[in-house]
């Protein structure tokens, strides 16, 4: 897996699990990940989070998880996906309503990703 490594003492969000990486943040990745694609992040040298890399943006990458031995693969993301749509069927609004927020990105822990569904319509 390649890697991209903070500038040093720029992890204190990650310490306090902000899932975010500003490009201002970087001091260098190693290797020349494509868009979208599974990074470690390394602070100090030392593993602290796997993210999916995004260079063209000023959050250059986001979390996926701040456990460093996660595979982010189908697994990764059905196991996500099914814990957040349980969490909303919990909600009243679940039954009583046809338009609802399913994934909300980073508090589902899939930064960036959003699906709302609107009667048979995700």
């Amino acid at each position: 897996m390649k890697s991209l490594h903070l500038k040093a003492g720029r992890d204190r969000s990650l310490k306090r699990r902000h899932p975010w990486i500003f490009s201002g943040a970087v001091e260098k990745v190693d290797g020349a990940p494509a868009s979208g694609e599974t990074v470690l992040v390394k602070s100090a040298g030392q593993p602290v989070a796997v993210a999916a890399w995004s260079p063209q943006s000023q959050i250059c990458a986001r979390v996926w998880s701040f456990d460093c031995s996660v595979f982010v693969d189908e697994k990764f993301f059905r196991g996500k996906i099914n814990q957040a749509v349980a969490l909303r069927a919990s909600l009243p609004a679940f039954h009583h309503s046809n338009a609802l927020r399913l994934v909300h990105g980073e508090s589902d822990g899939l930064p960036g990703l959003i699906v709302d569904r609107y009667a048979d319509v995700l």
